[in-house]
């Protein structure tokens, strides 16, 4: 008697990692570059260009193809207990902090399958340069508790990807109501100086109101809305501006070396 035969359940996904080509240690993204470099020997490995480009899409037709032939990728999502943040770890990491939060992670991933990004904003401040700028900030800082000092010295800084989506639109506006438009007119008051009533006169503004209507087109081009709730929206804003002219078209060894966010808010919501 024979039996079917048993399909092997799928490998759970890999972080991709990127050999050095002279020592084989894994390479990191070399921020304000076009490469990346190994931290053991120096060595600087050029990212390969592939001639693409970041494009925008239809909106409507995007939703459509969400369940389609709209290209994924799977990757593996640590969660944070403390603060409910979703990232991932360096290769062959398997503990860390959150770089949310700070708090201690051990790894225990989820596959999750996402729609792949288009664009991505390389770090360009190393973090040498990002650790000596935050460390005279709060060298400035008269009350800084001593203990976040110690931390900006020990600890230093790691860069975090966020995801966001960015829209494009062109908003149609009817408008119906009244406009007003000033002027003035002349009149006539009673007053007392020195205990005598007098007769005086004065400007007085009005407003004369007019039927109004009309249409007011307005294009908004590349509106950014924040796909993560790790951040609040406070800091979030003063992050900006996004320097939205030196995207790049995404490729995974941008993230080699720095933490990832993936997107919470999908792009229906």
């Amino acid at each position: 008697m024979t039996t079917p035969a048993q399909t092997p359940p799928p490998l759970p996904p890999k972080q991709r990692q990127f050999p050095c080509t002279h020592c084989g240690a894994s390479l990191v993204f070399s921020p304000g570059t076009d490469s990346l470099s190994c931290p053991y020997c120096g060595t600087a490995n050029a990212i390969p260009t592939t001639g693409d480009s970041v494009q925008e899409q239809d909106y409507e037709s995007q939703l459509a193809k969400l369940s389609a032939d709209q290209p994924t990728i799977e990757i593996l999502a640590v969660h944070c207990n403390v603060c409910g943040a979703e990232s991932t770890l360096k290769p062959n990491v398997t503990a860390a902090k959150c770089p949310f939060c700070g708090s201690g992670i051990v790894a225990t991933g989820r596959s999750k399958k996402l729609i792949k990004p288009q664009g991505l904003l390389p770090f360009h401040i190393t973090r040498t340069d990002a650790n000596g700028r935050f460390g005279r900030w709060i060298g400035g800082l008269w009350f800084a508790p001593n203990n976040l000092k110690h931390q900006a010295e020990s600890a230093g800084l790691d860069g975090v990807y966020l995801p966001c989506w960015t829209y494009d639109c062109i908003a149609d506006t009817q408008y119906t109501g009244q406009r007003g438009e000033y002027y003035w007119t002349t009149e006539t008051y009673s007053t007392y100086e020195n205990g005598k009533p007098i007769t005086r006169t004065r400007q007085v503004r009005k407003i004369r109101w007019w039927p109004a209507s009309g249409a007011v087109t307005d294009p908004f081009n590349d509106l950014l809305v924040m796909a993560s709730h790790s951040l609040p929206r406070k800091q979030l804003d003063r992050l900006e501006p996004w320097d939205l002219e030196n995207l790049c078209p995404y490729g995974d060894e941008y993230l080699s070396g720095f933490a990832c966010q993936s997107y919470e808010i999908n792009l229906p919501d």
